[in-house]
C-alpha cells in the first residue's frame, strides 16, 4: 500500500528548516525532502515538533514517514526507545562547542570555566554529550534552555545576555553572519 502523502516530522534549526517569507518551509533539510518527495511523485506535509525525544516518539508511533531536524542516532536518552527506526548515514558531522560573548571573558581551556554558567538547550538531542561534560567539568553552573534551537541561546550570547554556552558546530557556523559578538 503506497502513501497517500509523506509526512516529515521535521526540528527547527538554522539549517534544517526555518519559515520563509511566505509561510512555507526553507533550509537545506526542508529542500532536500521537497525533491525527495517530488521525485517520488508524493505531496509533502511538514509537521514541527520542537525537541528531539517527542519528534523520535512520534516518528516510532507511526505519526510520520520520515524525522529530520539535526537528529542524531543515539541523541536520546533511555526513556526513548528508537529501536525500530532506522537511520540514514547523515550528510554532516556535528560537534559540540561552546560558544562565548566577544566582549566577554574568552576562556583558554575548560578549567577556566570553573564558577561559570554554561547554558545549554535540552532539546537539541545531545544529551549523552551534555551529560559527559557535566560529569567532567563539576566546578561548571550548567543551566538547560527548553529552546528547540540552538539560535536563540547563539542570540542571547553574541547580545552579552549569556556569558558561555554550548551549541552544535553547524548552528554555530551557520549563524556567524547574523550573530557578531560571539566566537568559539
Amino acid at each position: 500500500d503506497h502513501a497517500k502523502e509523506l509526512v516529515v516530522l521535521i526540528r527547527p534549526g538554522p539549517a534544517v528548516y526555518f519559515p520563509g517569507p511566505d509561510g512555507r518551509f526553507e533550509g537545506l533539510d526542508a529542500e532536500l525532502l521537497r525533491r525527495y518527495a517530488a521525485a517520488k511523485k508524493l505531496p509533502l506535509r511538514f509537521v514541527a515538533v520542537d525537541d528531539v525525544e517527542s519528534l523520535l516518539a512520534a516518528l516510532r508511533d507511526g505519526e510520520g514517514h520520515v524525522g529530520a531536524g539535526g537528529l542524531l542516532r543515539s541523541p536520546a536518552g533511555p526513556e526513548v526507545d528508537t529501536t525500530p527506526l532506522r537511520w540514514t548515514s547523515g550528510y554532516f558531522a556535528v560537534e559540540l562547542v561552546l560558544i562565548y560573548n566577544t566582549d566577554g571573558f574568552k576562556p583558554a581551556n575548560l578549567g577556566d570555566l570553573d564558577g561559570e554558567t554554561v547554558a545549554f538547550s535540552d532539546a537539541t538531542g545531545h544529551a549523552p554529550e551534555i551529560e559527559a561534560a557535566r560529569a567532567a567539568l563539576r566546578g561548571v553552573r550548567w543551566q538547560a534552555y527548553s529552546q528547540p534551537s540552538p539560535v536563540e541561546l547563539i542570540a542571547q550570547v553574541s547580545e552579552g545576555d549569556l556569558d558561555y554556552a554550548i551549541v552544535g558546530s553547524l548552528a554555530a557556523a551557520i549563524t556567524r553572519n547574523i550573530y557578531l559578538n560571539f566566537d568559539i
